[in-house]
Parts: structure tokens; sequence; C-alpha cells
């Protein structure tokens, strides 16, 4: 099945969820979480959180892709986020699906903490996304034929000057790394998506994130990769 096809699939599938009016899990965005039943996600509610405005806690594998924390001794039986990172992931499955994708091994995604130094809610750059639960930092991807791709040994960094989803890439991993953040940049699923390309901070990983109340990556029509300030 294609990622279009997919991804109209999921959406009717939850506002078919929305109209027949479920519950919401007990508070937070009753919406989101019937997105979430409507799509097979396996997740609850979580207590609240510094931080995350919806808190949700959701299993693992999502939309047919398993998440994976990059240390091997911190195995993990849910993931704490906002709600709206658990649809968006959702919305990535397909994308991801598409292109052989098993598993995504990440370095993190809630963290509160601030951007640069400080200690919350005092923070001189303000706060991470991480701190709200609404980004994932994705550095490894294992595909259905046994390859494995890295951001830090497989993404060739792009001139300066050159766009990133526009860039000559150098190696087959090299182009399904820069493939795969953009397609899913191009299809409006994060605010910010940050790759090597944009700073040191990010060589071994893509930030994606869903910034609050911005919009740091272009309109859709010229959506662009490593684009707006830094919200690591």
């Amino acid at each position: 099945m294609g990622a279009r096809l997919a991804w109209a699939v999921l959406t009717l599938l939850a506002l078919g969820a929305a109209a027949c009016g479920g519950g919401d899990g007990g508070g937070g965005n009753a919406e989101c979480h019937e997105f979430l039943d409507a799509t097979g996600t396996t997740w609850s509610a979580a207590g609240e959180t510094p931080g995350i405005v919806d808190p949700v806690r959701v299993e693992p594998s999502i939309a047919g892709v398993s998440y994976r924390y990059i240390e091997p001794d911190t195995p993990r039986s849910s993931i704490l986020m906002d709600c709206a990172l658990a649809r968006a992931l959702v919305e990535a499955g397909p994308i991801l699906v598409e292109r052989g994708v098993t598993e995504v091994v990440d370095v993190g995604v809630y963290n509160y903490r601030c951007i640069g130094g400080g200690e919350p809610p005092d923070c001189p750059n303000g706060l991470s996304d991480h701190a709200f639960g609404t980004a994932i930092d994705m550095a490894g991807f294992s595909l259905a034929g046994g390859a494995y791709y890295t951001v830090v040994d497989d993404w060739v960094i792009d001139p300066d000057g050159d766009a990133t989803c526009a860039a000559a890439t150098e190696s087959e991993a090299d182009a399904f790394l820069h493939d795969l953040v953009c397609a899913m940049t191009a299809a409006g699923i994060w605010n910010i998506a940050l790759t090597p390309n944009y700073n040191a901070d990010h060589r071994a990983h893509f930030h994606l994130g869903l910034t609050p109340d911005e919009d740091l990556v272009e309109p859709a029509a010229v959506r662009a990769v490593d684009h707006g300030p830094d919200r690591h």
C-alpha cells in the first residue's frame, strides 16, 4: 500500500471515530485520543508531566514501525510524549513502511530541559522541543532487507548553499536518509526538521519536532528541511 493511500485510510478511520464520539481517555485532546484509537495505536493517558500539554504513554510499535532507544541497556515498554507527537508518528508510519523501515532507533523523546543551558523553567534560550514532549531525535533505521543506516555514519553533509532536499547524494544510504527526511517534511508532518546540515549538534540524528504555535518549516508548497532556529 502506497504512503498516500495508507494515510488516506488512517484519516478516514480517524474521522469516523470522531463522528461516533469515542472517549478521550480521561481529559486531554479528545480528537487526538480518538485518532490514536482509530488507527490501532496502543496508548494510555499519562499523569501530569512538566511541559507536556497532553501527556500520553505509547507502546513503542507505532503504525507498523518499532521504536527503540539507542542505549541497549535501557529497554522501554512505553514512550512518554505529547499526544500530538504520537499522532505525528502515526502519520509518519506509511512513509517509513513504504521505504522498508521496520525499526527506528532514537536518542530521545521527552526531556524537560533548556536549549543551550539553564534549569527549567529559567531558560535563557527557551525550552527545548523535547521539554514539551513534541520532538523525537531519530538516529538509525533498520530495513526489512537487513540494512541498517545511521545518520552519524551514512549522512554526507551537503555543500554550503545547497538545499537539503535538492542536494546530490553520495551513496545508497545517504540517498535513503535524504529521501526519508524530505518525504516526511514534504508531507507536513513536522514543523521543524533539522539534519547534520544544520549544525554540529545534529551530526548524529534528525531532530523532528512540532514547535508550539509556530511553523519553523517553510509553508507546505515550499517546505524545506534545516530551516528555522534551533529548538533542540
